[in-house]
């Protein structure tokens, strides 16, 4: 795959879904306020929109935009974009070597039977774990780290029982 830099008009698209979120957001009643600015805080409203609003204002695409941008706000990736003009969170070139291909991963869960609740979590500590174990240094896992709320029933749990059920 050939990757190269956003142009500025991706970037402003990377901005445009954003404000499709926070213009969707604010049409919603009985909710907190959602910035949709990469902070832990938007993985919890995607996983409300996917959940209670039933649609999310760019479909897949924008969802993984949404999902994304809170692992390159933490400024351990950064976006980058493939071959086939599709967004993807990129490390270091050299080492420690990272991709995330947002799109695929979000499309992944929402044709997939499980997680039935919290997919976008699941995603998050599923990509953490993962970028923990790339070579990272320790400031860039503190910063993944920070993002996770692990809780029973998440993305851990899973692994963690098929860890045992690959054991026996």
């Amino acid at each position: 795959m050939h990757i190269r830099p956003p142009t500025s008009a991706e970037l402003e698209s990377i901005d445009m879904t954003r404000r499709a979120y926070r213009s969707m957001w604010t049409k919603l009643k009985n909710v907190p306020y959602r910035a949709f600015d990469g902070t832990r805080e938007d993985i919890d409203a995607l996983d409300f929109i996917d959940y209670e609003a039933g649609h999310h204002p760019e479909g897949l695409a924008g969802a993984a935009v949404i999902w994304g941008g809170v692992l390159a706000a933490t400024g351990v990736l950064s976006w980058a974009v493939g071959d086939e003009q599709h967004f993807v969170l990129v490390g270091e070139p050299d080492y420690p070597r990272a991709l995330i291909f947002p799109y695929a991963r979000v499309s992944e869960l929402a044709h997939s039977s499980a997680p039935q609740f919290g997919k976008y979590e699941w995603l998050l500590e599923e990509a953490v774990l993962r970028l923990s174990c790339l070579g990272f240094d320790d400031e860039a896992v503190g910063k993944l780290r920070s993002l996770l709320r692990v809780e029973p029933e998440d993305f851990f749990d899973f692994a963690q029982r098929g860890i045992e059920r690959l054991g026996n």
